[in-house]
């Protein structure tokens, strides 16, 4: 919000750490700040951000303030937690040709050299494609979470890593 001090966004704990000012400093010093983590919305409820924070100079050099830019990536964070749960690990990565910043991911990463080390070709890509989709169709769903742990076990039994 434009007047206010941005800490406000950040949790109670995170200030007392004096996260806010170290966001600053490292914006003042490298020319940017980006980082993730729990923010606060104006109604108190909390949220996982991506955040970046470069410094505003005038004509002459002198630095006269911030800008923020806040992004709400829980829905991210949601999905990566839903894949765990499913026995999938999965890594933040960006996706090629993206214009965004690589600390803004875009997508998913699924190890395929670790599969592929396992023997696994382009139909269990497919058929992994295909798991990862109905948990993120149905993120919320215990059975599904439960169907496709299953179906992932299965999946790596038939492909063990000592053969």
């Amino acid at each position: 919000m434009i007047g206010s001090h941005f800490s406000r966004f950040y949790a109670p704990e995170d200030r007392e750490r004096g996260l806010p000012a170290r966001a600053l400093a490292i914006a003042r010093a490298e020319g940017r700040f980006e980082g993730e983590g729990i923010r606060v919305r104006k109604d108190g409820t909390r949220f996982w951000a991506h955040v970046v924070i470069d410094p505003i100079y005038s004509p002459a050099g002198e630095l006269i303030g911030f800008a923020k830019v806040t992004r709400d990536i829980s829905e991210r964070k949601e999905a990566e937690k839903a894949l765990e749960r499913a026995g999938m690990t999965v890594n933040k990565n960006t996706v090629p040709f993206d214009e965004k910043s690589p600390f803004v991911t875009s997508g998913f990463r699924v190890g395929t050299p670790a599969l592929t080390t396992r023997g696994m070709k382009e139909p269990e890509m497919a058929e992994l494609g295909v798991l990862m989709a109905k948990i993120l169709d149905d993120m919320a769903s215990e059975k599904t979470i439960l169907e496709v742990r299953e179906a992932t076990a299965a999946l790596a039994k038939r492909f063990p890593l000592y053969a």
